[in-house]
C-alpha cells in the first residue's frame, strides 16, 4: 500500500513497454492488471485481519492510487503514461452490481470491469481476450462460498443476448479456448457454457409462431452425423426395448427423478471384477447378431475435484439396462497409483473406451474423454461408437423450439418430460436435481445424495435417448 512504490514500479513497466514500440493496448492491460492487484491486496488484507481476529477494515485503494498520481506531476512522456494508467484504474467505478451481493465493493468493481472487457472483446471478435476476461471472473467468483454458478450462467446468457451475439458461435470459440487448458477455471467456464449449468429459461426460447408455422421454417443448420441417424433407425426396429420415464419416477420422492435402485460404489478389485463381467455381458449381446437395442449401450459421466491449481477425476459413472431397468455404478478414481485397484481400474477403462466396440452414450463428453485419457495414460479417439446426447437432444428440440444454445442435461430432461413421452402422463413437474453438482467429490465416503446424483446423471441418458428415438419414429 505504498503509493511511491506503485508509481516507481509503473514507471519501470512503462519504460519497458514504450521502448518496444508496441501498438497493442498495453496501457489498458496494465490498468486492468493494477486493478486486479489492488483487489487481491484488499482480499489478502481482509483474510489476514480475519485470521488475527481483527476488525475488518477496507484499505481505500482509490486514495492510494490517487496519491501515486501526484508523483507524476507534469513530467516527461513516461510520467504522463503512468498518470494515464493510474487515472484509468481509479476512474468512476461507484455503481455496484446487485447480482453480487456477497462480494465486497472492490470485488464487484473488478467483476464489472471484467464484464466490460469481455464486451469489448466480443464486439471486436477477439475471442481469446473474451476467454481471458471471463476466466478472471470465474477465478474471482470461485474464491467465494456463495452460490454463484447459477447466477453467473444466467448473466452470461443475458450478456451474450444483449450484445446480439451468435451464442452458438461464441460458445464454440470459448470452448475451444477451454480445451487448451487443464485447470479448474477453464473447466468451470466450460460448465457455465455447455454442460453443468442448466436453466429452465436460458436454453429454450418459445417462438410466438404456432407449431405448424415452426415446422415450415427453415431448419437450423445443425446436421447430425450419419452414424447418429443410422443408430436411431436401428433402435426404432425394436420399440418395445425403449425405456420410459416411469422407471425414474418415484412417488415417494415428488418433483425429482430418482433411480429405481441404489447405485453401486466400486472401490475394490472384487467390485471391479463384477462390473467388468456386466460390461462384457453387454459386449456379448452386442456381438450376438441381434438387432440393436438400448441394452447394447453403456452410458457414462464423470465427476471431478480440484487440488491446488489442478483438476482431477473423482468418479466415473456407468449405467446399463438390465431387463429394461437402469443399473448404475459409481467407480472410485481416487485410488493411489501403483495399487491393484488403480491398475485394474485403468485396464477396465482402457478396454471400455479404447479397445471395445461397445456403444457409448455421454453428454457433452469431450472434456470427460480428455480427463479419462490423462487418467489411463492413453489417448481416447472419438469414433462412431460414441453418441453425444447433447447434440442429439439439441437437434430434436430444434424441430419444435427456437433454441439459442446447446442445452444442458437438466434442461434436456425438462424438455422431454414436458413435451416428450413424459407429457402423456403429466410428468412435466418432475425435474433432474443438480443440488450435488458442486459438492466435494474428492471426499470419502460419498454421501447417499451424491451417489444418487452421480448414478442418475448416467442412467437418465438412456431414458432420454429412448425418448428421442420414439420422437423421431
Amino acid at each position: 500500500n505504498d503509493s511511491w512504490s506503485i508509481f516507481s514500479t509503473l514507471l519501470s513497466i512503462v519504460q519497458i513497454f514504450d521502448g518496444k514500440k508496441m501498438n497493442s493496448s498495453w496501457a489498458v492491460d496494465c490498468a486492468a492488471r493494477l486493478k486486479l492487484e489492488a483487489l487481491m491486496s484488499c482480499i489478502e488484507q481482509n483474510e489476514n485481519q480475519k485470521s488475527e481476529g481483527q476488525v475488518m477494515q477496507h484499505t481505500d485503494m482509490s486514495s492510494i492510487l490517487s496519491e501515486a498520481t501526484i508523483y507524476c506531476g507534469n513530467g516527461d512522456r513516461y510520467a504522463v503514461l503512468v498518470k494515464r494508467i493510474l487515472t484509468k484504474t481509479t476512474e468512476a467505478t461507484e455503481s455496484l452490481d446487485a447480482d453480487y451481493a456477497f462480494l465486497s465493493k472492490y470485488e464487484t468493481i473488478q467483476i464489472n470491469q471484467f464484464w466490460s472487457d469481455a464486451g469489448t472483446a466480443l464486439n471486436s471478435e477477439s475471442y481469446d481476450e473474451m476467454f481471458l476476461s471471463l476466466t478472471k471472473i470465474v477465478i474471482l467468483m470461485d474464491m467465494k462460498t456463495g452460490p454463484w454458478m447459477f447466477d453467473l450462467a444466467k448473466k452470461l446468457q443475458t450478456f451474450l443476448e444483449s450484445n446480439n451475439a451468435s451464442v452458438d458461435n461464441v460458445k464454440r470459440h470459448l470452448e475451444t479456448s477451454c480445451d487448451r487448458y487443464n485447470n479448474r477455471q477453464s473447466i468451470l467456464l466450460r460448465k457455465l457454457l455447455s454442460k453443468s449449468i442448466d436453466q429452465d429459461d436460458v436454453t429454450i426460447r418459445r417462438s410466438p409462431q404456432s407449431c405448424t408455422e415452426q415446422k415450415k421454417k427453415k431448419k437450423h443448420d445443425h446436421s447430425l452425423p450419419a452414424h447418429y441417424k443410422s443408430t436411431i433407425n436401428l433402435l426404432q426396429r425394436i420399440p418395445t426395448s425403449l425405456s420410459s420415464w416411469d422407471i425414474l419416477i418415484n412417488d415417494a420422492k415428488p418433483s425429482y427423478l430418482s433411480l429405481p435402485s441404489r447405485p453401486i460404489f466400486v472401490d475394490s478389485c472384487t467390485e471391479l471384477e463384477c462390473l467388468q463381467s456386466k460390461l462384457h455381458d453387454v459386449a456379448m449381446r452386442s456381438e450376438g447378431g441381434s438387432d440393436l437395442s438400448l441394452s447394447h449401450f453403456v452410458a457414462f459421466d464423470t465427476e471431478w475435484y480440484s487440488a491446488a491449481t489442478s483438476t482431477h477425476l473423482a468418479t466415473i459413472q456407468l449405467s446399463i439396462l438390465e431387463e429394461g431397468i437402469p443399473s448404475s455404478w459409481v467407480v472410485d478414481l481416487l485410488c493411489a497409483d501403483n495399487t491393484p485397484n488403480n491398475a485394474m481400474t485403468c485396464n477396465l477403462l482402457r478396454w471400455l473406451f479404447v479397445e471395445s466396440e461397445l456403444n457409448l452414450v455421454g453428454f457433452a463428453y469431450k472434456h470427460d474423454l480428455h480427463m479419462l485419457s490423462t487418467y489411463i495414460g492413453q489417448d481416447i479417439a472419438i469414433s462412431e461408437k460414441y453418441i453425444d446426447l447433447q447434440l442429439l437432444a439439441a437437434h430434436q428440440m430444434m424441430e419444435e423450439e427456437d433454441i439459442s444454445s446447446l442445452p444442458g442435461l437438466k434442461s434436456t430432461c425438462d424438455y422431454f418430460l414436458k413435451f416428450g413421452a413424459g407429457a402423456e402422463k403429466n410428468w412435466g413437474d418432475y425435474s433432474l436435481s443438480k443440488k450435488e453438482q458442486c459438492s466435494e467429490w474428492g471426499r470419502r465416503p460419498l454421501s447417499p445424495s451424491q451417489m444418487e446424483y452421480a448414478g442418475l446423471d448416467a442412467a437418465v441418458l438412456l431414458v432420454v435417448l429412448a425418448d428421442i428415438v420414439r420422437a423421431r419414429s
